[in-house]
This record gives C-alpha cells, structure tokens and sequence, in this order.
C-alpha cells in the first residue's frame, strides 16, 4: 500500500503470484459490438451509458490502452464486459463490471485471494450514532474508485469501449487503474487505504489521536456515523475528517445532521 500523487495505490491478492489468464478478448468484443446494436435501436440509453464510461475516463478511473502496449504476453491480459444498472433513486446508470463471469473455468474474482472483513462492526457504529445528541452523516464518494490498482494489475481490468464515444464508432480497448465495484478484492483494499489515510493524517499533525480513532470507528465502508455531544465538537471533528480525507485522494459529500440540516 503505497501513496502517489495524492492517491493510494493498493495491489490486487492474487492467488498466484504470476497470474495467468485464458484469452477472452474475442468474446469480450463480441459482447461489446452486441451491446453497440441496443445502442443503435436506443439512442437515450446510449446517452446515458456514455456518461458512466466518459466519467471513468474524466475522472481518471480508466484509460485508452496505447497501442504500443495492446500486444501482451499470452495470460497477461483479461477482459472485462460491462452492463448498466439503473440507480434506484437517481436518474442515471451505473456501468457495472461482471469480475465474477468465468471463462475457461476462470474470472477475474476467482483467481483473488478471499479478503478479510474490514468492516467495523455495525451494532457499534450504530450504538455510537446513537449516543449523543447530535447526529452526523457522510459518504465518501465513489469509495472503490477513489485507491489505484498497481500498473502491473491494470491489464487484467481491460473492457471494449466506443472511438470517440460514437455509438457507431470502432472498438477501442480501455482498461481501468482503480478498483472496481464488483471485485472482491475492492472493499478489503478501499478500507485498508482509508484507514491508512486516516492515520497518515494524524502523522501530519491533521488529526489527533482522539480524532482518529473516531473517525476509524464511525465509518462503515464508505458511510460515516457519528454522534456528539456538541454542534461544535461535531463541526470540529468532522472538518478534521474532511481535510485528512481529501489529502488521500477521498471526497466526503452529503454530510447532513439532524440539527443544522433544519435550521
């Protein structure tokens, strides 16, 4: 687990050290040119999924392959295929990656070491967020998105996309440099990074040793839940979480209270 260029890098467990892929490219594009013919019959669709992939790319979550680097090794490259799912409450899609689809006997989930659980404990968080008279809610925005894959990991995340996002346009292959939704590897590694971040912040002097463990202790995955005792001991911390967050490349958004929020 490394930081670079304000982001942390963690490495995907594999079971093996010199992973070894079968060669799904021909099916992954044969999928992609599929889903090309729905976006043709379905110009609104296309639209909207073409938000989600400009967005991996925008945001720097994914990258073209140059072409110097298409030709791989045999068993050094995997690809990924991609489906939209509707948010339940938003009007937007999110492009899901199927790590779990198996191909000759392999996915990309299979051939990852089973992670252990990060996670606090939800009665406590729950207890705490409940213990004090002012309450705080937060979300780290794409949470798995936000820590980087290794250089040597991103061609096992390759997927087909569109040139110059053209519903008509030629297959380009992309690959994504984060971790993904869907991986088994990705909730693991998100909270090993946030922890991480979270004490290199009180190693800069940004949080205190009080603060710090608050803060590990109040998030559950990528939501935060706290209670205190105050408007301002809450405004203080939470700022504090805030600023340590952002340093690592982490965006804490819709944070709400049942005090201010009112007012």
């Amino acid at each position: 687990l490394e930081m670079k260029d304000g982001r942390y890098t963690v490495p995907i467990p594999w079971r093996e050290n010199d992973v070894f892929m079968p060669d799904i490219e021909g099916r992954a594009a044969g999928r992609m040119k599929a889903l090309q013919e729905r976006f043709s019959k379905n110009g609104e669709f296309f639209e909207d999924y073409k938000k989600g992939i400009a967005s991996f790319h925008e945001k720097g979550h994914a990258e073209i392959v140059p072409k110097d680097e298409l030709k791989r090794e045999p068993g050094k490259t995997f690809y990924l295929n991609h489906h939209a799912v509707a948010h339940p409450r938003k009007k937007k899609l999110r492009i899901v990656f199927n790590a779990s689809e198996r191909f000759r006997g392999k996915s990309l989930n299979s051939e990852i070491m089973k992670c252990p659980d990060m996670l606090e404990a939800l009665i406590g968080i729950m207890i705490r967020f409940r213990q004090y008279p002012v309450a705080v809610t937060a979300d780290i925005e794409g949470f798995f998105l936000a820590v980087r894959i290794p250089p040597e990991d991103c061609d096992f995340h390759r997927f087909f996309w569109l040139e110059n996002d053209e519903p008509d346009g030629k297959l380009v292959v992309m690959r994504m440099l984060v971790h993904l939704f869907g991986s088994v590897a990705a909730q693991a590694a998100s909270v090993a990074a946030l922890n991480r971040c979270l004490e290199d912040a009180m190693n800069a002097g940004i949080l205190d040793e009080e603060s710090l463990k608050i803060a590990i202790k109040s998030f559950y995955s990528d939501d935060f839940l706290r209670s205190f005792k105050t408007v301002e001991e809450a405004r203080t911390i939470v700022g504090k979480v805030v600023q340590a967050l952002r340093n690592g490349g982490f965006n804490l958004c819709k944070i709400a209270d049942n005090v201010c929020s009112n007012d």
